[in-house]
């Protein structure tokens, strides 16, 4: 299959990098911070939900 019918593109170095990675690392930023992945208590519903 060619890449106009799937929609795929390769990623290289230069190119297929279009998206911004801050929604992947914005949970690993909060854990170097302050150890924990998320800021609700544990055992809550919103910490189960998350």
């Amino acid at each position: 299959m060619s890449y106009e019918l799937t929609g795929y593109r390769p990623i290289t170095m230069d190119e297929g990098l279009d998206f911004d990675p801050d929604a992947f690392t914005e949970v690993g930023r909060l854990y170097d911070q302050t150890g924990s992945y998320t800021e609700y208590p544990k055992g809550s519903k919103l910490y189960a939900d998350f």
